[in-house]
């Protein structure tokens, strides 16, 4: 791994050719009463007047900025042939963040001789390190680094450090990590023992770490950590997603593999697997989240809220969680159950609300851990009115008749507002429905079929569905379907066997009645006739009536009316035998046509016992 890689990372905050840090000196800066310009920095007028080269001194006597305080460079190694790595810990100052603090390189050939109004380079805010790459081969240079506050005062240390510029191709010495254990609010915490090289000193000696969520399948192509310099150990905040993503484990935490290896300041690493193993710490902290920014009404039932993305230490923006609460009040939230809940996005649509209604609006941000964030911040949306019913083509067939029940079908019903449910209008009559009366039936929502029960057997019905939005809109559509129920057995074809053929010596239980056959009671009926063979024709025989071609059951399950006997002989088609049964006497005249045609379909539905 080279210098570029670990500037990738963004754990060494400049590696960069000489001078390509500095600024311009002298540009745009005015000192102050008892100060001077040196470069484009103020600092104190005290001048050593035995000084050949005017620079600045460093006695004892020189001021330094008030509060602002560094302890100078910690390190200087060659990074290569004609390359610097050069170290400092951050410097301190009441009025100045770390981060905003810049720190002036000054390099020399000679101790004591920096030129102290002309620094070598000057790093970007926050910077800890510098590589320094267009310096003279072998050859050995001093170094001082100054730090310079936001107010452009530059502290006045004289700390010195050297070294020769130099190829290194050897890799430090290093036991590998010693031991991995949870940290605060979701990090993971490794420590090591100080790695050691013959040319870069500790202070200048990174770590990379590599974790894997599987033990031994860390991968040492690029690593996903490094240290500061000179640092034996690593708080791991933020894990990588990808791996907590593979590693969750029953408690809600992962259990990380880590291998950490040293690398010097010319980018050789050992090449330790020394792996250390441990879950990450709880997760505490609740994310960072500003709540709800907006909320405008989309519809009469819906309203779009917005939000602007959480920050936490575990849970990437991809994962956040967003519960969104409403109320009827300000200030009405009930935090324990959300009216939405949306994962990953900045914005969500609340539905389900009452048109023409205000509402107030809580978001709040939860992490993969559960925590979550206790924003009061409200906004409130007054919903729309709507006077538009949906847009729908009505009922489009029945299906699955029974002799009590139908079922109605559609294709659903359009509108800008959810949810939608259907009215059912009855009717024994052609255009029979009132609409101003309550349906027979209202769906539930989002339904596109429903079965219209307890209905008479043998009955047509007619129907017309509408559909009616969440805004209590109903379309006025007229398009009507019927059926007929089916023909039960017990209710319809017995009571026709008992009043006209069930007679006094006919086809009754006690006396041997007609060709064996019992028609009433009911109970005894199905069983007697129902794929039970005539004794007219139970097979075929050449004594027969030549009309007899085929075997015949009493009454056939078949579906198909003309294989049952008992159907020929009502409709005066049986091969042998009477005409019609009932014989056509004044006493016993036969079926009427519509008694016939409920026998009919009786059999047509299969016979059942029903």
């Amino acid at each position: 791994m080279n210098r570029m890689l670990i500037a990738a990372l963004g754990l060494a905050a400049c590696f960069s050719v000489a001078l390509a840090c500095s600024s311009s000196p002298g540009k745009n800066v005015t000192c102050g009463a008892g100060t001077v310009l040196e470069g484009d920095t103020c600092v104190a007028n005290v001048r050593d007047a035995s000084t050949k080269d005017g620079t600045t001194s460093d006695s004892a006597t020189d001021a330094a900025p008030v509060g602002l305080k560094f302890a100078g460079v910690t390190s200087v190694s060659p990074a290569s042939l004609t390359a610097l790595q050069i170290t400092w810990n951050p410097a301190t100052d009441p009025t100045t963040l770390p981060a905003f603090i810049t720190y002036k390189v000054y390099v020399a050939t000679e101790s004591g001789k920096e030129n102290f109004a002309a620094p070598q380079s000057t790093t970007p805010p926050g910077a800890t390190s510098i590589v320094i790459d267009t310096l003279q081969a072998n050859t050995k240079y001093f170094v001082v680094v100054r730090a310079v506050n936001a107010s452009k005062m530059e502290d006045k240390n004289t700390v010195e450090m050297s070294a020769k510029t130099q190829v290194d191709t050897e890799a430090p010495t290093f036991a590998g990590a010693t031991s991995a254990k949870p940290g605060p609010n979701g990090s993971l915490v490794l420590s090591w023992a100080a790695a050691k090289d013959h040319l870069t000193s500790t202070p200048g000696i990174a770590y990379l770490v590599y974790l894997a969520t599987t033990a031994g399948q860390e991968d040492f192509s690029t690593p996903n950590f490094v240290s500061d310099f000179g640092a034996t150990s690593i708080t791991i905040s933020g894990l990588p997603a990808s791996l907590v993503a593979e590693g969750l484990s029953a408690d809600g935490h992962s259990t990380y593999h880590a291998v950490v290896r040293a690398t010097d300041a010319a980018g050789n690493i050992d090449s330790n697997t020394k792996e250390v193993s441990s879950k990450a710490g709880a997760v505490t902290a609740p994310p960072i989240f500003a709540g709800c920014v907006s909320t405008i009404a989309k519809d009469a039932t819906a309203v779009t809220v917005t939000w602007n993305p959480a920050t936490d230490s575990t849970t990437p923006q991809s994962e956040m969680t967003y519960n969104v609460y409403t109320a009827q009040k300000a200030g009405g939230e009930d935090f324990t159950t959300p009216a939405a809940t949306f994962t990953g996005v900045t914005s969500g649509l609340v539905a389900g609300l009452s048109q023409d209604t205000k509402y107030y609006f809580v978001c709040r941000a939860q992490d993969v851990s559960g925590n979550a964030d206790t924003n009061t911040s409200e906004r409130s949306a007054t919903t729309q009115v709507d006077m538009t019913p949906p847009s729908f083509a009505g009922v489009t067939s029945t299906s699955d008749i029974t002799i009590s029940s139908i079922q109605l079908n559609w294709a659903p019903a359009t509108d800008i507002e959810t949810p939608i449910v259907y009215l059912v209008y009855e009717a024994t009559s052609s255009g029979g429905e009132d609409f101003l009366a309550a349906p027979t039936l209202t769906t539930a929502a989002g339904a596109t079929s429903t079965v219209i029960s307890n209905l008479a057997s043998s009955t047509a019905y007619y129907f017309v569905v509408r559909a009616e939005d969440a805004a209590n809109n109903i379309d006025d559509n007229t398009v009507e379907v019927s059926a007929t129920t089916g023909v039960s057995f017990l209710l319809g074809v017995a009571p026709i066997f008992a009043q006209n053929c069930a007679l006094s010596g006919c086809h009754i239980a006690g006396a041997p009645p007609p060709e064996g056959q019992i028609l009433a009671p009911a109970a005894v009926a199905y069983a007697n006739i129902v794929n039970v063979s005539t004794e007219e024709c139970p097979e075929p025989d050449a004594s027969l009536p030549s009309a007899c071609v085929r075997p015949y059951l009493r009454i056939s399950t078949d579906g198909v009316p003309t294989d049952s006997y008992l159907y020929l002989k009502i409709t005066a088609a049986a091969p042998i035998g009477s005409p019609v049964m009932p014989p056509n006497t004044s006493s016993y005249p036969p079926l009427t046509a519509p008694e016939i045609a409920t026998i009919q379909a009786w059999l047509l539905q299969g016979a059942p016992n029903n």
